[in-house]
């Protein structure tokens, strides 16, 4: 069986992969020292995402934890997702593994997709004391 991971790498292009780490920098001492790109593009990601979004929270936070930066949006894709139609149980499941998997979203643009939906929506009628 397929996976998401395999499903994402086998879209890898190198060129635009060399072209996302420096624009996302990812050089030593950069805002994204380390950080692996396989090359693909939004769409591409989105339509992954999409096809995988009834994975167990067990399994998008494996996918969270990967080293490459197109696993990582995919897993908070997927998280967005799932958000508004899970159940109150679920939601905040989402919302504590989000925050207990902080280092992992470790880029603007994992923060610009994901944190409005989930830790904005979750905190909306509740004591937002956690973001001071």
């Amino acid at each position: 069986m397929d996976t998401i991971r395999q499903e994402l790498a086998a879209l890898a292009d190198e060129r635009r992969a060399a072209l996302m780490a420096r624009y996302f920098q990812t050089g030593p001492g950069q805002y994204a020292e380390g950080d692996v790109f396989w090359g693909l593009s939004n769409p591409q990601v989105r339509s992954i995402a999409r096809k995988w979004a009834h994975l167990p929270l067990a399994e998008v936070e494996q996918v969270l934890k990967d080293t490459v930066h197109e696993c990582r949006f995919a897993a908070l894709l997927i998280w967005v997702r799932q958000y508004p139609k899970a159940s109150p149980t679920q939601k905040e499941a989402i919302y504590n593994s989000y925050l207990t998997h902080l280092d992992y979203i470790n880029n603007w643009d994992l923060v610009d997709l994901s944190a409005r939906d989930i830790i904005g929506r979750h905190l909306m009628d509740k004591d937002r004391d956690r973001l001071y």
